[in-house]
């Protein structure tokens, strides 16, 4: 039985059976061929060239501002989960220069210090709980992939860590909203709906407060960007709830995903023991080795051709990032976990974990600067860290995310 996508279940490949690992069926998906149609205007596209040129072309869009998203017709882009993602120039534009300078690498230089604290402390934690002998189990989902970035998100804008915990579950029901409407229970819209209110809720008191207080945080840039006055509206709403939907739930999947691929390759992670300065390469060739995005979608904005196909104006593309970061055209051995791929004189080509483009990642250098954390404080702390059971995934598509991640470890 094959799992190819075909016209009446296009994301097939993306079902449950393949969540442990899908790389399998992605390579079956990318050997099928560069373009390939599963709808009269929908096309997949599992290999990097054409993946590169659809994500680094700005014709590339949303389309939903022009109301022409074959994905959710009808659909207005302020009722897409994360809207501020999903809008095309000059809109996009404008909302993401809001935000920018919050994420520059001057300000996540500044944020590296508590964020390396907080890892070390964590997984102190995670030691300290596993008994007086210095060895033990713990989850490393639980215990470090899922607060570090809440930390790391509470610094950037700038608000109690409390705060941030409070909003767990409505965060977890935003990301798994992200995925396609088809693979959402009403039980799964339902909490994504009530996960937003929520968050717009939380975000709309303290916004408030900061235009009563300016600061020179992230809400604090958003509450006093300039042209933006008068009554709290959603647009406003939206942008900062996506700053925390965003930083948590990418980077707690990246987290996760980065820890289990040096467990499952032990010599790359005896090998990082030994030289912790590939630390930087090994976390660009983890991220993507597993990144924490699947796939994302574009919209033909005006008739485009990729690939010698032409496609017509509204003409939609599912871009499979995760099989594109493996095709072995670009990528020597791409199924093999290297960390000094990217490091040297000559490193390997850039991956798409992060997009390209205009809707690059914007979160990318802190995201990559919780990862680095993360694993570096685990190695820092232990002499001994293998998988302890086989890892859970949860139930989303998107954002593949661990549930559960047990490890054994043993203090250095």
């Amino acid at each position: 039985m094959t799992s190819a996508p075909t016209a009446d279940n296009p994301l097939a490949v993306f079902g449950p059976q393949h969540r442990a690992d899908p790389y399998p069926v992605y390579r079956r998906i990318r050997e099928g061929g560069a373009l390939q149609p599963i709808g009269p205007t929908l096309w997949l596209a599992p290999r990097y060239q054409e993946c590169e040129a659809v994500l680094a072309n700005p014709d590339w869009g949303h389309g939903y501002d022009d109301g022409i998203n074959p994905f959710r017709p009808d659909v207005a882009a302020a009722d897409v989960p994360g809207s501020f993602l999903v809008r095309d120039p000059p809109e996009h534009t404008r909302l993401r220069a809001l935000v920018s300078r919050a994420f520059s690498a001057r300000t996540v230089a500044e944020l590296r210090a508590g964020v390396t604290a907080t890892a070390d402390r964590l997984t102190a934690e995670m030691l300290q709980a596993g008994g007086t002998d210095g060895t033990g189990e713990a989850d490393v989902m639980t215990s470090l992939a899922d607060p570090l970035p809440l930390h790391t998100t509470a610094a950037l804008l700038g608000i109690a860590v409390q705060e941030t915990e409070r909003l767990r579950d409505p965060l977890r029901a935003m990301s798994r909203g992200v995925d396609p409407d088809v693979f959402l229970s009403p039980a799964d819209i339902a909490a994504r709906e009530a996960g937003e209110r929520t968050l717009e809720s939380t975000f709309a008191d303290l916004i408030e407060q900061r235009r009563a207080t300016p600061t020179d945080d992230l809400l604090g840039m958003i509450a006093t960007a300039a042209g933006i006055e008068g009554p709290i509206n959603r647009e406003l709403l939206s942008l900062a709830a996506l700053m925390i939907v965003g930083g948590y739930g990418t980077s707690e999947s990246m987290i996760g995903n980065a820890v289990l691929g040096l467990l499952r390759n032990p010599d790359q992670l005896a090998l990082l023991r030994r030289r912790p300065e590939l630390a930087e390469s090994a976390v660009e060739e983890l991220v993507r080795f597993e990144p924490p995005v699947q796939f994302t979608h574009r919209v033909a904005l005006r008739e485009l051709t990729v690939g010698g196909q032409v496609f017509p104006r509204g003409s939609g593309v599912i871009v499979m990032l995760a099989c594109a970061n493996r095709d072995p055209a670009v990528f020597v051995e791409p199924d093999r976990l290297d960390i000094t791929r990217y490091h040297g004189p000559s490193p390997a080509r850039r991956h798409l974990a992060f997009s390209l483009g205009v809707h690059f990642c914007i979160g990318a250098v802190l995201g990559r600067m919780q990862v680095e954390a993360a694993i570096m404080a685990l190695l820092r702390a232990t002499g001994e860290l293998t998988l302890a059971a086989e890892p859970r995934y949860r139930a989303n598509v998107a954002i593949r995310t661990l549930d559960t991640l047990p490890v054994r470890l043993r203090t250095a």
